[in-house]
């Protein structure tokens, strides 16, 4: 009987990916879509130079 109940985190799992999933049904695709690329507009031009594995070595070799 123990194992048929759900653990604390699984609730709290189910109980999130429901809540994203009303989220997303309330708002168009298309409507969120606008607003991320808003946002990523906000952040301005990205950096044609910019090394993404450099900068992760850099993290991971503490510098």
């Amino acid at each position: 009987m123990l194992a048929m109940v759900p653990f604390h985190q699984d609730t709290k799992k189910d109980t999130f990916a429901d809540e994203v999933s009303r989220t997303r049904r309330a708002m168009p695709l298309k409507d969120r879509l606008v607003r991320f690329k808003a946002l990523a507009e906000a952040l301005g031009p990205s950096d044609p130079t910019f090394d993404m594995k450099t900068y992760t070595d850099g993290m991971w070799e503490g510098g």
